[in-house]
């Protein structure tokens, strides 16, 4: 993947974690939100659900909804934080 395409998914990826942080969302009511293709936000969702930052809710609706974890808190052990001098 070139530094190109690498820059759109992570601002892909970013654009989904804001719109979910505002509320559950759909994967094709975030990709009509976002224009961009519908894979394109379920390859999102899915990296971002195996990540522990959203997970589906248990809802009966059609299309699955999709929320913020609390995954990446002050305590996850998995981002190495470095004190910003």
């Amino acid at each position: 993947m070139n530094a190109d395409a690498q820059c759109y998914t992570a601002a892909r990826t970013i654009e989904v974690l804001i719109h979910l942080a505002a509320g559950p969302r759909s994967a094709p009511e975030l990709a009509e939100i976002l224009d961009v293709a519908k894979s394109t936000v379920r390859r999102i969702l899915v990296l971002l659900t195996h990540g522990g930052y959203v997970d589906r809710l248990p809802d009966d609706t059609y299309y699955k909804r999709y929320r913020l974890t609390l995954a990446a808190s002050a305590s996850d052990t998995r981002w190495p934080r470095q004190a910003v001098s």
